[in-house]
């Protein structure tokens, strides 16, 4: 894996801008949700592991659960066991462990998407993007501003066909870890059926190339499901 010839596939396919080979991500979570006056708390450990691309979300609180997202799969793990399998969209590879890893979170992975870079602007110490989706696609989706400070992901709105916003992140006080530049602090605006949701995630303890024996033991439940 740390071989020259890997390493110039990574830059090609990946755009890794360093030599370092940055394969997985875990810490630990806080994440306090906020609607309609109601509040929601939720404590735990996240790991992700780029060459099988699974997600481990481990909640201590309020409750012990567990959640693995493998492709457009979620998997509810509860006592050592496979309580359950959803069908969702596969986002793997536009979560914020993925694009950290990857070194693409500056441009939120939207290179090589479905959307195209229209316009850049400059505002102040910001540098503001506009994307649009390809012709095929928009009728389905709205384009999307991204906004860079110190060459490091800011902000990103999204926008839905009609030009409405749907969803607003903003990305603060990034820590470094073994060399990989992680936002310690994400805010999640999401506006719903005319209701705004917040979402504000903490991150700490980030850890690099350390997969431990709780990851391993929940995928090896996955793979044998």
């Amino acid at each position: 894996m740390k071989k020259v010839t890997v390493l110039l596939f990574f830059f090609i396919i990946c755009n890794v801008a360093s030599s370092q080979n940055f394969y997985s991500i875990g810490g630990e979570y806080t994440v306090k949700n906020k609607s309609d006056g109601a509040s929601q708390l939720i404590v735990g450990r996240f790991y992700y592991n780029i060459n099988d691309q699974y997600i481990v979300h481990e909640n201590s609180f309020p409750e012990k659960e567990v959640y693995v997202t493998a492709d457009t799969n979620l998997f509810q793990i509860n006592n050592g066991k496979v309580e359950s399998r959803t069908t969702i969209p596969d986002l793997t590879h536009f979560s914020i462990y993925h694009l950290a890893l990857n070194q693409q979170l500056s441009n939120y992975g939207l290179e090589g998407s479905i959307y195209k870079l229209e316009n850049v602007d400059k505002e102040d110490d910001l540098v503001i993007s506009t994307w649009i989706p390809d012709k095929n696609f928009k009728k389905n989706f709205g384009k999307i501003l991204l906004s860079t400070k110190n060459k490091q992901l800011f902000g990103i709105v999204f926008f839905d066909n009609l030009e409405n916003v749907i969803k607003k992140q903003f990305f603060e006080e990034y820590v470094n870890s073994m060399g990989l530049s992680f936002p310690s602090k994400v805010i999640e605006i999401a506006y719903v059926n005319n209701k705004e949701i917040i979402q504000v995630t903490t991150y700490k303890n980030i850890t690099i190339n350390d997969v431990p024996e709780s990851y391993i033991r929940y995928t090896d439940l996955i793979h044998s499901y």
